[in-house]
């Protein structure tokens, strides 16, 4: 096993999704471990979850809200239905 952020898993041979989804999970986990609240911020899709997007993204500039490891507990498992479709705004 790796941390996530360096994870050197690939996707099945010649499998264009699942190495895009994998490399996306690394960035996330990249983003996260830099406090960054910009970079996290191209990582959120919603506003669900244990806080509203801002209130999170406000504790991680202020500094209250740090991150220093990300470890994986198991290797990906990625299923795709239908037609993936990436998009990373901002």
């Amino acid at each position: 096993m790796s941390d996530i952020a360096g994870t050197p898993w690939k996707g099945p041979e010649g499998d264009p999704v699942h190495t895009r989804l994998i490399t996306l999970a690394k960035d996330w986990a990249e983003a996260v471990l830099s406090n960054d609240a910009t970079r996290i911020d191209g990582f959120i899709v919603s506003a669900s979850g244990v806080s509203a997007k801002e209130q999170f993204l406000s504790l991680v500039e202020s500094g209250e809200l740090t991150h220093s490891a990300l470890t994986s507990v198991s290797r990906p498992r990625i299923r795709v239905y239908g037609v993936p479709r990436f998009s990373r705004g901002g």
